[in-house]
């Protein structure tokens, strides 16, 4: 088990997306949008089990536009949309890297 939190400032907008990859035995992390809260939200991901609403408003959570996947060499790569403004995020826009277990 382990991972790795990122927190990836947008080029486009200013705004900072906290994000967080990793696995167990049981799940993975998928990443989820609240539109409302304008933010991304890292879930635990377990198959047939449908995530619940946002944990600070309520508003029900849909999947993420964006991909996240491992290079050749075992890095997490990342690709998708800023929630707030739609200019691309990628891992370089990464201010914070934090690895966990």
């Amino acid at each position: 088990m382990g991972g790795v939190d990122y927190e990836l400032r947008c080029d486009g907008c200013g705004t900072t997306h906290e994000l967080r990859t990793g696995f167990s035995i049981s799940f993975t992390f998928e990443q989820f949008v609240c539109h409302r809260c304008e933010s991304l939200v890292s879930v635990p991901y377990e198959q047939d089990v449908v995530p619940g609403p946002c944990n600070a408003c309520g508003f029900q959570l849909e999947p993420w536009r964006g991909r996240l996947w491992r290079d050749a060499n075992g890095n997490d790569r990342i690709e998708g949309p800023c929630v707030a403004c739609f200019a691309i995020l990628t891992q370089e826009d990464a201010t914070v890297v934090r690895r966990w277990d």
